[in-house]
């Protein structure tokens, strides 16, 4: 496509909706493929035991070490997509000053930051509340667990101030902007966006307490299980 500069300005607008189409279907496709590989072999090993097929020890402390990390996978793949996102737009659309391209890319750049959060926290529930048991077998744990759950529980700390920001940052701009903003539509946008940031940061805060709960049972039941192996061990033949 030219530049927009050639065809006149006032169909920016246009362009940009055409582009914005065609990007986030391109992008929402490509994360949905890129997370399917990730959470394949979990799928797999999910399908594996309800068919009652035995799974070997060394597969199973993968199995759950993939397990708990498809929650930063999902949401590092939820970032880079905004982050690549935001040079494209404006490239395409080809209407925009360098000061509007720089403050262009680093505000997609910083929603893709803060939306990653929900993708990890939904993520990482899924797992821990429902898949990551299935793997915790008598005899199959390992050192690598307990320390892959200490770091699941250290990131949701993280994510959640991420969740907590965004409310923040939304009223930080709406008193900024709000007197300098003539449209009346802007301004009720700008409101609906805080009331969806603070029900937004209400839901991320139950799925924190909620993972929280489910990693301290499993690492109890790591910690049982790695006790009833060390006293087999321990027992003479």
């Amino acid at each position: 496509m030219r530049p927009m500069a050639s065809r006149e300005v006032e169909h920016a607008e246009h362009y940009f909706q055409v582009w914005a189409v065609l990007v986030n279907s391109i992008g929402f496709l490509v994360g949905i493929a890129l997370f399917i590989i990730f959470a394949r072999p979990v799928s797999h090993g999910l399908a594996d035991l309800a068919e009652g097929r035995v799974i070997p020890q060394g597969s199973l402390i993968f199995l759950r070490r993939r397990c708990l990390l498809l929650g930063q996978y999902a949401a590092l793949i939820s970032a880079c997509i905004w982050i690549v996102a935001g040079p494209i737009y404006p490239l395409m659309i080809g209407a925009l000053e360098f000061y509007d391209y720089v403050y262009f890319i680093a505000s997609l750049a910083m929603c893709g930051i803060f939306v990653a959060t929900y993708p990890f926290l939904v993520v990482t529930w899924l797992c821990t509340h429902v898949f990551y048991p299935a793997f915790i077998t008598p005899g199959s744990v390992a050192a690598d667990d307990m320390a892959t759950l200490t770091h699941v529980d250290s990131w949701r700390w993280r994510y959640l101030a991420m969740a907590g920001a965004l409310p923040m940052l939304v009223l930080a701009l709406g008193l900024i902007l709000g007197p300098s903003v003539g449209s009346r539509w802007a301004t009720i946008l700008l409101g609906e966006g805080g009331v969806v940031s603070v029900a937004g940061f209400v839901f991320a805060l139950w799925l924190f307490q909620a993972i929280q709960a489910d990693i301290v049972l499993l690492k109890e039941a790591t910690l049982a299980y790695g006790t009833k192996l060390d006293n087999q061990e321990a027992k003479p033949e």
